[in-house]
């Protein structure tokens, strides 16, 4: 939109104006005179104001008239378009919400902010066995590896008549518990030295094999 020429008089709409300019030939124009009323006082008339009934812009910008684009944290999204307008590193909530980042330390898929078990990518929780141990029933008894005195011998009632830690069934088939650790994993060697010492227990409470005879 043009606001027009004034050549010291007010021409017709439409009417071809000649205009000579000195030192040159006679140039004739044709333009249309428009009115240069500034709704807004803003001193941009309404002609050239993107926004004439809006004093703070000219043009509507990315929040459009009667809004303003600031951008409080600085990071380009003005503030219409930016759910997290205090936070620079983000502009959506994401999972985590803002102020705090999606980071994803164990790319498993779920943010850390909302991962129970951020540095294990097989686990979110810590469940039974906790986070880096993997809550396998390896006998399909109901009772996690880790807390299963007979993790290969189903044996629902966990029965240990010694208390020695390994399940009756286990021991009636000569099979070892594994170590228990914790929620943890076993440091190097703590499986073995264990393993030796249950076997050693049994013996001692088995009494001495020397004189006996079967039945």
């Amino acid at each position: 939109m043009s606001c027009g020429l004034l050549l010291g008089r007010t021409p017709t709409v439409g009417e071809p104006v000649t205009v000579a300019l000195t030192g040159a030939e006679v140039v004739t124009v044709d333009f249309v005179l428009e009115d240069p009323t500034d709704v807004d006082e803003d001193g941009t008339p309404d002609c050239h104001d993107g926004c004439p009934n809006d004093p703070q812009k000219i043009a509507p910008g990315v929040c459009g008239c009667h809004v303003p684009d600031t951008d409080s944290d600085n990071e380009g999204s003005p503030n219409c378009v930016d759910e997290c307008d205090q936070d620079p590193a983000k502009v959506v909530a994401g999972q985590c919400g803002c102020g705090n980042p999606d980071t994803d330390t164990d790319a498993d898929g779920t943010p850390d902010c909302i991962d129970n078990c951020k540095n294990d990518p097989a686990k979110t929780e810590p469940g039974a066995c906790g986070c880096g141990r993997p809550d396998t029933d390896t006998d399909g008894d109901g009772i996690v590896d880790c807390e299963d005195n007979c993790p290969d011998v189903p044996n629902t009632d966990q029965t240990d008549e010694d208390g020695d830690g390994v399940g009756d069934v286990c021991a009636d088939s000569g099979r070892e518990a594994p170590a228990k650790c914790g929620a943890g994993v076993c440091p190097a060697g703590a499986v073995s030295m264990i393993t030796l010492m249950l076997i050693a227990m049994r013996r001692v409470a088995s009494g001495p094999r020397v004189g006996r005879r079967r039945a």
